[in-house]
């Protein structure tokens, strides 16, 4: 049977599919305006109010950053927006909103991220990529962090909107800092007329002087700050913050079964806990560069020290109450042909590297679980990490003078002292 253009049966025809794609637009539309035109919920927070801050630069100087920022919240009774750690190459300090822009541009999350466990996609496009960052939630080096008396929010995607559209403010709700340098503030945690007068140019490297008064008086839902970096940034004094900073650094010891069982098989390889001498020499940053050759010779004349304190003229003489090891940690690429290195590989050949366990660091990739964005190996990510531990469990320890790197396995090396952790 033919239908002709003007037969009732094609007009029938037509009226039928006009019906059916008008009421698939209306269900369409329908069911995205409660989208598109829901009205902004706003959450009662009940009071409670936020601190955020911009992280910046090499892991250990995040990582003072993180201390300072904890402190902080406790003194304002804030809860804390924690960023990730980013473990490989992250930019320092830079004025202006580029920090945030930064920020949001490496840790949005894209969709391949989560195409990146399909088997069948893993070889494929940018899951196989190679990056020169990327993060994990500070939890998973830490995970002592979970006993901290502080409130916290960890996120993964690092941006002021983000956190804005995370905690329903309106733009009046957040006060927002613009710092004109890395060091345009130090708090102090004392009674204004009892803190030292701060003299621009003076000497002081920071530019103005807070304290905790002139934060708590910020009525802002959230105050939005940029770098936390400095070693006395927020100001601890007084037995009850002296305390308390206690505790935030020994929850901020690495603590984590992946690096520790890692860890453990270097240092059992190594001879055991407090069984070897170790140092760092930190070479991939300029401003070491100059006193490199004082900075080595100090470490040698420190590790033939302790060794003569043994009566050992070497590791393995037989004078010794028993044969010891040399460990050293560096950021120095192939470091038993780096021509700087030499003097000490001339005065103790058999020093030991990371290199040498290459065959212990797979478990590393386990890693990858928690790690953004998707990497082909996380493992290298981990390595200097894995340095600072080993370098820690020694016997005795010298870092380079000026280095946070350094100055954290001295921390470390402390803790690992006492009695907790000596078994």
């Amino acid at each position: 049977m033919t239908i002709t253009v003007a037969s009732p049966k094609y007009v029938l025809f037509l009226a039928i599919i006009f019906f059916f794609l008008f009421s698939l637009a209306t269900f369409i539309w329908a069911s995205t305006i409660a989208v598109y035109f829901r009205p902004i919920v706003k959450y009662d927070h009940n009071g409670e109010k936020f601190l955020a801050y911009l992280p910046h630069s090499g892991l250990s100087n995040q990582r003072n950053e993180l201390e300072n920022a904890l402190m902080l919240a406790i003194y304002l009774n804030r809860t804390l927006i924690v960023p990730p750690a980013f473990l490989g190459k992250l930019p320092g300090w830079h004025p202006g909103n580029s920090m945030d822009q930064d920020m949001t541009r490496k840790t949005e999350p894209q969709s391949w991220w989560y195409r990146c466990n399909d088997k069948y996609a893993i070889n494929d496009g940018p899951c196989n990529e190679k990056t020169d960052y990327l993060t994990v939630p500070w939890e998973f080096l830490h995970e002592d962090m979970i006993e901290l008396d502080i409130p916290m929010r960890h996120i993964r995607h690092v941006s002021t909107k983000k956190i804005q559209k995370l905690l329903s403010l309106d733009d009046s709700e957040i006060y927002q800092q613009q710092d004109k340098s890395m060091y345009s503030w130090v708090l102090c945690d004392k009674p204004r007329d009892q803190c030292p007068p701060v003299r621009v140019g003076g000497g002081n490297k920071y530019d103005d002087q807070w304290v905790i008064e002139d934060l708590q008086k910020i009525p802002h839902t959230l105050i939005q700050l940029q770098g936390m970096f400095g070693s006395n940034r927020v100001g601890v004094s007084g037995q009850e913050h002296l305390e308390l900073r206690t505790k935030v650094q020994e929850a901020l010891t690495y603590k984590n079964p992946i690096i520790d069982a890692v860890t453990a098989n270097i240092v059992n390889e190594m001879g055991g806990k407090h069984s070897y001498l170790a140092v760092h020499v930190r070479m991939g940053n300029r401003q070491f560069l100059g006193n490199l050759q004082n900075t080595i010779a100090q470490e040698i004349a420190f590790l033939e020290h302790e060794l003569a304190k043994m009566e050992c003229k070497q590791p393995s003489s037989t004078n010794c109450t028993s044969p010891l090891k040399i460990y050293l940690a560096t950021d120095a690429r192939n470091p038993r042909t780096n021509a700087d290195l030499a003097p000490l590989f001339e005065r103790f050949p058999d020093a030991a590297i990371l290199d040498d366990f290459s065959h212990l660091l797979s478990p590393l990739e386990q890693a990858a679980e928690v790690a953004q964005p998707p990497q082909e190996s996380v493992a290298r990510f981990m390595l200097p990490i894995i340095e600072s531990m080993v370098s820690a469990h020694a016997k005795a320890f010298m870092g380079t003078p000026g280095s946070t790197y350094s100055r954290y396995i001295a921390r470390l090396h402390s803790v690992y002292q006492s009695s907790k952790y000596s078994d």
